[in-house]
């Protein structure tokens, strides 16, 4: 997963960002000492949103390690090594590789082994997967992940590995899609060496989609609703800080405010952006959901993220 870590904003920071940013920097370092890496990595991520310098990202590609997010944190250290590299940080750039070195054997990885051929529809828990990501083994953070592959006319598969074990990867075969009018049942998944996962293909294309539609959306929702939430805390602690301050300054608490303000914005930004992509995405596998009737039809419809957007891209043959 790609994220717009590795280029500082055009214009650069603020006497107060950097104030701000070191404030948090500072916290995050605090809760990477007391082991508390689910307040830390937000608290890191913040500051480098504010005041982006190499030893920052490589704090919170440390501390996704910590808390056993691998993939995160190897993402995290390949931004990081960019970042140092354009910032002539020779030094910060060989701790990152040097990291990513180390971290490499340690990932866990799914490769899909797909046999259906033509256009496919395929996502990673809920998010879709390109050609690219396809070509070679996805490094994934341990744990439960579900692989969805539909096509135009066809009955839908999903697999649900349990990836729990660093140095592995686990493979999924996907078999070749049977008609939506074709009753035959598609038997599990096995995994190298064995290992079942579960699979299944569905009778009905269109109500299985529907039904990761409900889930992708249902989760949209929640995650949209703790941004809201984080939004309303951010206005709270603003108001706060304004309160200490005047033309001369803050004093400490304002300061405080001001940092938890700006954590809390950096939150809500993020459950807001990824809870309406998730529902974004949600109403399009929905309404995208094939039915008999539409199995002559090749036409198709993939949710497109990035940092800053989100957008649907249409194909198929007419």
């Amino acid at each position: 997963m790609s994220l717009a870590f590795a280029s500082p904003a055009a214009a650069g920071p603020t006497a107060a960002d950097k104030k701000a940013a070191d404030a948090l920097f500072k916290e995050g370092r605090e809760h990477i000492e007391s082991g508390d890496f689910a307040i830390a990595c937000p608290k890191f991520a913040a500051s480098f949103k504010l005041d982006p310098t190499s030893s920052t990202l490589l704090n919170l590609a440390d501390c996704h390690q910590r808390a056993g997010q691998t993939a995160t944190a190897y993402d995290r250290f390949l931004d990081a090594a960019a970042l140092a590299k354009k910032l002539g940080r020779s030094d910060r750039e060989k701790t990152a590789k040097d990291r990513l070195e180390a971290l490499e054997p340690r990932l866990t990885k799914v490769e899909l082994k797909i046999k259906e051929k033509g256009e496919l529809t395929v996502t990673r828990d809920g998010a879709p997967m390109t050609k690219e990501d396809l070509a070679s083994p996805v490094r994934v953070d341990p744990g439960p992940h579900t692989f969805f592959v539909s096509a135009p006319g066809k009955k839908s598969f999903s697999s649900t590995v349990s990836a729990t074990e660093e140095g592995k990867t686990y493979t999924i075969e996907v078999p070749e899609l049977p008609s939506e009018n074709d009753e035959t049942p598609v038997g599990p998944a096995v995994a190298r060496g064995g290992e079942k996962n579960k699979a299944h293909t569905e009778d009905s294309p269109g109500s299985s989609r529907k039904t990761v539609a409900y889930i992708v959306g249902g989760a949209g929702l929640v995650i949209a609703g703790v941004g809201g939430y984080f939004g309303l805390r951010t206005m709270s602690k603003w108001s706060d800080s304004q309160a200490r301050c005047n033309d001369k300054g803050c004093d400490r608490e304002g300061v405080d405010f001001a940092s938890d303000a700006k954590t809390s914005g950096f939150i809500s930004t993020i459950g807001v952006a990824a809870g309406g992509a998730l529902l974004a995405t949600g109403v399009i596998l929905f309404l995208t959901a094939p039915s008999k009737s539409d199995s002559a039809k090749k036409a198709y419809l993939l949710p497109s993220a990035g940092p800053s957007s989100f957008g649907v891209t249409m194909g198929g043959a007419f």
